[in-house]
């Protein structure tokens, strides 16, 4: 591991001297704000960083420049002053969880240094006003030992310990870090309910974009929260040897978006999939902790991977996953714990990823005035057939609620289906009668499989048992109930591993009058009262109907239909 931070491909990396960079961090001490934190960033995302000013940096990437006030704070830190410590409730707990702390790394096993990392710990909470929670430890780790490492490097002294300013410094920046990209380690009922509002999120990011994995962890009874939880909680730090986290946050705090987090892990877990998978499964928990805990993961391909999964994932998820879970720095849903639970059992209670009308709406009306880039919508109407020719998405690819009764329309269907597997997002949009929607927490396939005493639950036999809905604070919101015919469909493509199945969120109507709202394109988009051609079987051994082939062409006005297909290797 480079002791220089490295972004993008490493062999074409620049390297600015540090005068650059010490004039870059020079203007946020003197007060330049948000341009100090700015500049900084630019220069992170093109340059090397010296290792002497590599705390420094990673400071002021969370807005935390020196100053003055930081002696005073260090002091402490770095003294015999045990106030803070010893009004901890759980002290006991904290001197042992620092005693444990990267005791495999040189630089932790001084009683020096675990003393400093005990105040610091302490010091945050007494701040905070809040217990000590296992994890802080993990988390304040990487922000002093970047201080000792700058330390090191600028005495030229093996196991010299940081200025007092430095150990201020420290504090400040892991205080930043821990509002923003850390939340859920402040003993909140807020951030608890954060936390489980996240695996559930991460549990459904897995299945969106790998629902064969996502399926074989249901079948060993294997839960996200087994293995995701310590890389949530602290960002990694549990996980991952110093260099690795350093690299890492910096990437995270250079691209500003503390959810990225999520997205790694979820990178990484995707790669591992096969050998996660091999051998018994008690240890597919295990393997999959090790592989989010592998030392030889490079930063650069982790944090270019998140970022390719998190412009792959539907806008609505991505906010929601920002704003619930990190949004609390910003003072988004401060305190509101039962909001956080009603938006988990909303998301628990999902058949597939819930999509925002408006997201799609958006994306379906900039298709069809023009070639884009971003996610392209495939809209599959499981309304009736008489309600879908009065009104319909011009491009919508209609799937008849009766073929969900037929074993054989639905192979055919899927097999019509099969060409796009990967290539675009469905759409799964229905009627949401209240007559229609599905029962309290389908949620995923292990918790109906569990319900039904057996695995691999069978989408046709599920979507037959309809119910009026969860009542009092288990019900999801109203925008949340599913059409049943949708929920069926939507279990049956993540049974055949159909990767980014998503639902509208209130059907039809809510999509209908997004794209009402979204200007002249929707002329476009919504079609009145034209009955379409009417669906033919599939060609012998094509597996592909002239219907869906025909309807392949509108999805891109930049190309014909046949360009298309040959795009899409179809």
């Amino acid at each position: 591991m480079s002791s220089f931070f490295r972004w993008g491909k490493q062999e074409t990396q620049a390297s600015i001297e540090s005068s650059t960079w010490v004039r870059a961090l020079d203007v946020g001490g003197g007060g330049g704000g948000d341009d100090a934190v700015a500049l900084v960033r630019d220069l992170a995302r093109t340059s090397a960083v010296p290792r002497r000013l590599e705390a420094r940096v990673l400071a002021a990437l969370v807005g935390v420049f020196d100053g003055d006030d930081r002696d005073r704070a260090g002091a402490e830190l770095l003294g015999d002053d045990e106030t803070a410590l010893a009004a901890l409730p759980n002290r006991r707990v904290v001197v042992a969880d620092v005693a444990r702390t990267r005791q495999d790394e040189d630089l932790f096993r001084s009683d020096a240094v675990r003393g400093a990392l005990e105040r610091t710990v302490a010091r945050f909470c007494a701040d905070r006003g809040a217990p000590y929670r296992q994890g802080l430890n993990e988390v304040v780790a990487p922000w002093f030992g970047a201080a000792l490492r700058e330390a090191e490097a600028s005495l030229g002294t093996p196991g010299a310990m940081p200025s007092r300013r430095a150990a201020g410094r420290c504090l400040a920046a892991f205080a930043t870090f821990v509002d923003a990209y850390a939340p859920f380690l402040v003993t909140e009922d807020a951030e608890a309910e954060a936390l489980q509002l996240a695996c559930e999120i991460f549990s459904w990011l897995l299945r969106y974009h790998d629902p064969a994995l996502a399926r074989a962890l249901d079948q060993h009874d294997v839960s996200p929260q087994l293995f995701a939880t310590p890389w949530l909680l602290t960002v990694g730090a549990r996980c991952l040897p110093l260099d690795a986290v350093v690299d890492l946050w910096t990437r995270y705090l250079v691209d500003g978006d503390a959810s990225l987090n999520v997205f790694a892990g979820l990178g990484v877990v995707l790669a591992a999939r096969a050998a996660a998978l091999e051998g018994d499964a008690a240890g597919v928990p295990g393997r999959l902790c090790a592989a989010l805990g592998d030392a030889t993961l490079d930063a650069g391909a982790v944090a270019a991977r998140a970022a390719e999964l998190r412009a792959a994932t539907p806008r609505s998820l991505r906010r929601l996953l920002s704003d619930a879970c990190f949004g609390r720095a910003r003072g988004a849903n401060r305190g509101d714990a039962a909001a956080l639970r009603r938006a988990r059992r909303a998301v628990a209670s999902w058949s597939c990823v819930g999509l925002a009308a408006d997201d799609v709406a958006r994306a379906l009306a900039e298709r069809a005035a023009g070639p884009r880039r971003g996610l392209k919508y495939v809209v599959l109407d499981c309304r009736r057939r008489t309600v879908y020719e009065k009104k319909r998405v011009a491009t919508a690819l209609h799937v008849c609620p009766s073929a969900l009764e037929d074993p054989e329309a639905l192979d055919s269907i899927v097999a019509d289906l099969a060409p796009l597997r990967g290539a675009c997002h469905f759409a799964l949009v229905g009627e949401v009668a209240p007559s229609a929607k599905v029962g309290p927490l389908p949620g995923t396939l292990l918790g109906l499989a569990r319900r039904e005493g057996r695995l691999g639950v069978d989408a046709l036999e599920l979507g037959r048992r309809r119910s009026g809905g969860a009542d009092g604070d288990d019900a999801p919101d109203a925008g949340d109930a599913e059409d049943a015919d949708v929920a069926r469909f939507a279990l049956l493509l993540q049974q055949r591993e159909f990767p980014r199945v998503g639902h509208v969120r209130g059907g039809f109507a809510a999509l209908a009058d997004a794209l009402g709202r979204s200007g002249a394109a929707a002329g476009a988009v919504l079609v009145d009262d034209a009955p379409p051609t009417p669906p033919t079987r599939p060609r012998s051994g094509s597996g592909m109907s002239d219907y869906l082939r025909s309807r392949l062409s509108s999805f891109s006005r930049s190309s014909s239909a046949e360009k298309k297909l040959d795009e899409l290797e179809l």
